[in-house]
This record gives C-alpha cells, structure tokens and sequence, in this order.
C-alpha cells in the first residue's frame, strides 16, 4: 500500500497487488474504527464521571498515545530506509558500515564527555518541575461550577377579555416596550356605555327624592296642616250645636228621630275629622318616618354600587399593560373586528428587566452552591459578552440532564439593556468558594474513589 502511494511497484502480479491493497485498506479502517470507538467510550465515561477534570485525564492521555503511535511511525520509516539502502549495493553497505565503524570509535568519547553534564541537568530540571507543581497545587483557586442553562421570563402577565364582544380598536401591533395600564386595545361598548348613563339618572332622581324627604317639612306645609285643623274645628262646633238643638226638639216631640239621628252623626264624622287633621298635623311636624329615610339612603347606595359595577365593565372593555414590560405577542392589529370570547387570551406580556436563568449544576457538585452565590454566564448569541447575577433558589429534586443527573439552580440576571430573551441558552458558572489547586482538580477523581470504588468492595 505504501509503494502505491509512493508510485513504487512491486514484484507482484497486478491482480494480487490490488487484493492485498484492498486488504491494507480495509483493515486500517477497522483498525481506526474499533480504535475511535474505544476512545469515545473512554471520553464519554471520563466526562460523566469527572466532567472537567475527566476531559482534561483525556487529552492529556490521547496526546501521549498520539505521540507514542507517531514515535513509533517514525522508527519503522527510518527502519524501512536503511533496510532499502542496504539492499543498494555490498559496495555501498560496506562503506556505510566503515562509517559506522568509524563513528561508534568516535562516539564514546563525546558521549562520555557529555553524558554526565547531560544527566545533571536533566536531574534538576526533574526537582524544579517538581517544586513548580508542588507551590502551583497548593495555590489559591477560585472553583467553579457549571452547566447549560436556559433564559426564562421573571414575570409573565397573560392579557384575558373580561367581557365578550368585537374588537374595536388596536392601539399597539406588538414587540414593544409599554408602561402598566397603557392600553393596547379597546372592545366595542356601546351596551355597557348605555347602562352607564341610565344607571347615573335614576342615581340622580333618588338623591332628589331622599333630599325632599330629609327637608320635610316645609312652612307651607306645617300651615296648610293648622289651616285643616282650625276648619275641622270649626264645622265639628256648628255640628255640636246643631246636635244639641235638635235633641232639644226632639225631646219636645217637634223633630222626627231621624233627623236628631243625622245631626249626631254628622257631629261623630266632624269629631273624627278633627281628631284626624290632629294627626296630620303631628305627622307635618315630627316630618318623614326614618325607616323611610333609610330607606330611601340604601336605594340610593344600592344605586351607586350598581353605578360602580357598569362603570367596571366598560372599563374592562379596554385591554390594558398588567405590568411594565414587552408585548410579546406580535401582529395584534390583524385581530381588529374579530369576536373575542370572554376569558379568551389576547395577548402576552413579559417583564424583561431582569430575568430568570436556570443552570443545570452536576448532582456531585450541588454541595459547593448557596443561595447568593455569585453567577457568571455566557449565551451562545452573544459569547463575547459576560452576564451576571446571583443565585435564589436551589432545587430540591434530581433530574436527568443532557449529561447525567442534575440540579436546577435558578439565579435572578439583570437585564436593563435587553439583550437576554426568553428561550436563549449558553453556560453558566457558580461561585464555589476558593479551593486548593489539587483539591479544585482532583475533586471528582477523589470522589471516584471515595464512592465508586468503595461500591466495588465488600
């Protein structure tokens, strides 16, 4: 195969060189494939079990075998060019052996003169990397924890129709930033309008009437009411008399029963209508009853609360802002004349000022997170820029996440420029604390140990 690629060619009849191409090629392939095979499970269990510090065991053991295999490649070709030069010629490989010879004369001398500074050198290079690694692994590092996370509204407000009816007019299209209580968009209300107004009349018919009652009564009353007494009065004296003129003319046999009969019964009526304007009178002077008073107030107020209740619901016939935010829902004016239902959604709002991240933190990880941990995170829109915030709340549940099991922690991130939307994902990093360098890298692996291996032991 590899005089092929070199244009050699080989003693071989063409059929068999293709065969055993054929043959080389196919078994490079299976070799590379069963070789990357095991080297993705390895890398995947290493960053499972280890995530960083696994990725990192990783590399640094597939450099070593890259630069082995290479070592190795190195040597067969070097191999492979001194075995052909030797088929060159006896000639040839007899000059290169007095050469050879000559120089294995020449040699020990130089190696003996350099070996030993050589080793020296090499013997403190060895204790300096040594004491380098020793002060870096007990330096300060700052740990942190991390995993994808995921952009969520703080406060999501949905706007309802309170009220059935058409659209009548839209205000705003959507994708804008708006105050609380703007409005976005109005029903049509003309019923609720007309219950208004019929409502404020009779409003204003009753407080007439309870104002009659409470200035009750009047001058001209009170006098009209004496004025009715004094003529009962005085039709209730003539009625007297004439009663007590004709019993006289009755006793004297000049006058029939029936007519004395009329006389005292006119006198009866008359007393009565005395005694009734008696009444009346007192009735003009101690004025309206309270109950009636009263009564008239809670009609009044049954009134004003009703007043209340139409003047609600016109006003729920305007769509309005729940909150300061985003109108997130776009295209609303294409929803001019359509029939709302009452209950029915219009539209949504979100409160960008701040918003909600959630990061999936590694279950071995959890210990090193507390709530007011400070936050640093990256999203995949824009990875040149670091946003920041603090962690305030910690799940109590495990799940399973896109690279084993995992807890949700979630952090409030300001958002005043409104570059973070809802949806976005990225990486975040948590504060844990400063740690050994050894400590920091080797935590997972300690870990390993602590809880799988001692798994396996009985």
């Amino acid at each position: 195969l590899f005089s092929k690629f070199r244009g050699g060619k080989g003693a071989r009849s063409s059929e068999d060189s293709f065969a055993l191409r054929a043959y080389a090629i196919s078994g490079l392939l299976f070799w590379i494939l069963i070789v990357g095979f095991l080297w993705s499970i390895a890398a995947r269990w290493l960053e499972t079990n280890f995530q960083g510090t696994g990725v990192v065991i990783f590399l640094l053991v597939f450099s070593y075998f890259v630069l082995r295999m290479m070592r190795g490649l190195r040597k067969r070709i070097t191999n492979r060019k001194s075995a052909s030069q030797n088929m060159a010629g006896v000639g040839a490989r007899q000059r290169f052996q007095h050469r050879l010879k000559d120089q294995t004369e020449i040699k020990p001398i130089q190696e003996t003169e350099q070996v030993k500074p050589d080793k020296k050198k090499r013997k403190w290079l060895r204790y300096v990397v040594v004491l380098v690694l020793l002060v870096v692994a007990f330096l300060p590092y700052p740990y942190e924890t991390g995993g994808p996370f995921s952009v969520l509204p703080v406060q999501q407000e949905w706007v309802y129709t309170e009220t059935e009816g058409v659209i009548k007019k839209v205000f705003h299209n959507g994708n804008e930033y708006l105050d609380a209580g703007t409005v976005i968009a109005r029903l049509s209300s003309v019923e609720q309008e007309q219950a208004v107004q019929t409502t404020a009349a009779a409003i204003m018919e009753q407080k007439a009437e309870l104002q009659m009652l409470l200035t009750t009564p009047t001058k001209e009353e009170l006098e009209l009411a004496e004025k009715k007494l004094d003529t009962a009065r005085v039709q209730l004296k003539y009625s007297k008399e004439s009663e007590a003129r004709l019993k006289r003319l009755y006793e004297a046999k000049h006058v029939s029963f029936e007519d004395y009969e009329d006389a005292k019964r006119k006198m009866d009526v008359d007393s009565m209508q005395v005694e009734e304007a008696k009444a009346s009178l007192s009735k003009v002077k101690a004025g309206p009853h309270p109950q009636e008073i009263e009564a008239a107030r809670s009609e009044l107020k049954r009134l004003e609360e009703r007043l209340k209740y139409e003047r609600m619901q016109l006003e729920m016939t305007n769509l309005v802002m729940p909150i300061d935010g985003y109108l997130v829902t776009r295209n609303l004016k294409d929803k001019a004349g359509q029939f709302m239902n009452e209950g029915e959604m219009f539209a949504v709002v979100e409160d960008s000022s701040s918003v909600r991240v959630e990061i999936e933190i590694p279950e071995a990880d959890i210990s090193e997170v507390m709530v007011g941990a400070d936050v640093r995170l990256k999203v995949w829109t824009y990875p040149d820029q670091t946003f920041e915030g603090q962690v305030t709340e910690i799940d109590r549940s495990v799940t399973e996440g896109s690279f084993g099991e995992v807890v949700i922690v979630a952090a409030i991130i300001p958002n005043s420029d409104g570059l973070l939307q809802s949806g976005m994902t990225g990486f975040g990093k948590v504060d844990g604390g400063s740690k050994f360098v050894i400590v920091a890298f080797t935590r997972m692996l300690v870990r390993f140990f602590q809880i799988e291996l001692w798994s396996w032991i009985p």
